[in-house]
């Protein structure tokens, strides 16, 4: 089937419009908020354009920045090497010997000239703690106090995987220094309250938390039908209110699903919504397996009452048990809380009900 590019193009990916509300004002708002010497913390689910936002108002700054996602980080040390990393690209490669000239443990630069890009490491036997400080210190070292390097920690939550007591490490190092803004950054909501909103965390109170502005459910399901009016016609709302209605209008998913739409739309099938639906079950079928094996029984059991709507009271355990385990979910990102309990991947929770329903199949012959 041939495609005119004057359709395929704006179909092939969704415009941010569809998704997003104007951000000027909110990367303004950084900006100003920036100007200060106190630091920003960004909460919200995965997909609302967190990181983008945030890249988008530093560099309108014009401010030099840092930035490293915690998420990849293999352990302190290699925590250590990714911000070093990220601040050595600020520099002439003349003067990387200079910068990292005072530490405890000498890194490893090298430089690939395929990519034009270059890696940090440290040697295997280096302090962990002593690397993060050397490296945070020079940054301070280095930080013009009427220019101040910015440094973002994406998915900065994910320091609690790295290691007992690295948030007060990390915070005894960041409360000393005057000449750095911070912005974390996080997915995990109930982890960054507990960094942040947690009186007992190292990091109670440590800057102004905000959430990036998201567009009015309405107004998303009318941006979306009127992306698709040239090819669905008439069916542009209803296709906008069902991928509304499967995916709780989260944003990463409702973007998935409605790219994987649009997809449908463009090959002409007759329901484009279903054919969507099950294009995006094969894809992750996989993963979503491997996902559910490894979880343990009481874990499972809590997963299928709520991919089910299904109040935990319900499930064949002790209740302190269920809800020990669905707060250990919440933790891990796999749930959310918000007036219930549900499955943070909408297709997840689909898949669980589907096997389910395919775990006892009706039999082919009549029988008895």
């Amino acid at each position: 089937m041939s495609l005119s590019s004057e359709f395929s193009r704006p179909f092939a990916t969704l415009p941010d419009e569809c998704f997003f509300p104007d951000r000027s004002e909110e990367c303004a708002r950084i900006g100003r908020f920036l100007a200060s010497p106190n630091h920003l913390i960004l909460t919200g689910p995965k997909g609302s354009g967190k990181t983008s936002l945030v890249l988008t108002a530093v560099r309108a700054t014009g401010r030099p920045f840092v930035y490293v996602d915690v998420s990849q980080a293999l352990s302190v040390t290699d925590l250590a090497a990714l911000l070093l990393q990220s601040f050595l690209s600020l520099f002439a490669p003349e003067d990387f010997r200079d910068l990292v000239a005072g530490f405890r443990a000498w890194p490893t630069i090298t430089y690939d000239a395929g990519t034009n890009t270059f890696g940090v490491s440290f040697p295997a036997g280096a302090n962990p703690d002593a690397a993060l400080e050397d490296v945070l210190s020079v940054l301070e070292k280095k930080s013009d106090p009427e220019r101040r390097l910015v440094v973002i920690f994406d998915e900065f939550q994910e320091i609690l995987s790295l290691g007992a007591g690295l948030d007060g490490k990390l915070r005894t190092i960041l409360q000393l220094q005057e000449n750095i803004n911070y912005v974390f950054v996080g997915s995990r909501e109930s982890a960054m309250t507990e960094l942040f909103g947690n009186v007992r965390s190292p990091f109670f109170h440590f800057g102004l938390v905000m959430r990036p502005a998201e567009l009015p459910r309405d107004e998303i399901a009318r941006r979306l039908a009127e992306h698709w009016v040239p090819f669905a016609k008439e069916k542009a709302e209803e296709l906008a209110e069902n991928i509304l209605v499967m995916t709780n209008a989260r944003s990463p998913y409702t973007r998935m699903l409605a790219e994987t739409v649009a997809e449908a739309l463009l090959l002409k099938v007759d329901d484009p919504f279903r054919f969507a639906l099950e294009r995006l079950m094969r894809r992750h079928n996989l993963d979503y397996e491997r996902l559910w094996r490894s979880f343990n029984l009481t874990n499972r059991k809590v997963l299928d009452a709520v991919s089910r709507n299904a109040p935990l009271h319900s499930v064949t355990e002790r209740e302190s048990t269920v809800y020990t385990a669905a707060g250990r979910l919440v933790k891990e990102g796999v749930l959310i809380r918000t007036s219930r309990y549900e499955v943070e991947d909408p297709f997840f929770a689909l898949w669980i009900r589907r096997q389910r329903q395919r775990a006892a199949l009706p039999s082919a012959s009549s029988g008895f």
